[in-house]
């Protein structure tokens, strides 16, 4: 629906401060049961993530944030493993952060797609804390494998079942790493997913590697993307008769 007020300017020759003006007010009167107009936001998200605009990303983080928590709080699966809060929407609002390429956002037409898709970041990352916590084996999937590669550091096994489980995990790990195309790849996944650093941690180690925080995300996404489509990989896992 469109307002009135809306109509008056257009969002592409905005500058980004007089978008998060127009996108408060028409959320809010979203909110009100009003007519509105949902462009303004959306062509924030687009600068954001379409042009990578660090001001108009730091005022979708404002803007989305309450609504974020409050689908992180209203999450099933949140009282299994407790937290806070505002740790779940910041990592959700990563995960967007890391996935998201010009050519990606082109593929979203309105507002309401691009909210989906940042509420399915929330869904993902209460649920890898759950997984991670919970107790017991679950049944392998393509994003448990951060998982069962650091399964296979050294010195981790003590009893028959954990040394077949490292002697898979090890065999994974080999497969991983023969798909891993040059050092940047190779020292992101062995930071993130054998030593447990924090991409920022990654990133201020190899400061001549990457150029900022959100290129390790990016090298991450691209690489879990290609062994997800891995026909080996998949099969390994048991994904593929």
């Amino acid at each position: 629906m469109t307002s009135s007020v809306a109509q008056q300017a257009a969002p592409q020759r905005m500058t980004v401060d007089g978008l998060a003006l127009h996108c408060a007010q028409e959320t809010e009167r979203f909110f009100g049961g009003q007519d509105h107009d949902t462009s303004y936001c959306f062509e924030l998200f687009r600068r954001a993530l379409g042009e990578n605009d660090q001001q108009a990303w730091e005022i979708v983080y404002t803007q989305y944030r309450p609504l974020v928590a409050g689908w992180v709080a209203s999450h099933p699966d949140l009282p299994t493993v407790g937290g806070e809060i505002e740790e779940f929407a910041n990592r959700a609002f990563e995960r967007m952060w890391a996935a998201w390429t010009p050519d990606k956002f082109t593929r979203f037409s309105d507002l309401r797609s691009v909210l989906a898709y940042l509420k399915m970041c929330v869904h993902s990352a209460v649920v890898e804390e759950v997984r991670r916590a919970g107790p017991g084996a679950r049944a392998v999937v393509l994003s448990d494998l951060p998982e069962e590669v650091l399964d296979a550091q050294p010195g981790k096994v003590s009893t028959e079942g954990e040394v077949l489980q490292g002697e898979r995990s090890r065999e994974l790990w080999s497969l991983v790493s023969a798909r891993l195309r040059d050092d940047r790849e190779r020292v992101v996944v062995h930071g993130l997913f054998v030593l447990d650093l924090k991409p920022a941690a990654i990133r201020s180690q190899h400061p001549d590697m990457f150029r900022d925080t959100r290129e390790v995300y990016l090298i991450r996404q691209v690489v879990l993307e290609r062994l997800s489509r891995d026909a080996q990989i998949r099969k390994f896992l048991g994904h593929d008769a």
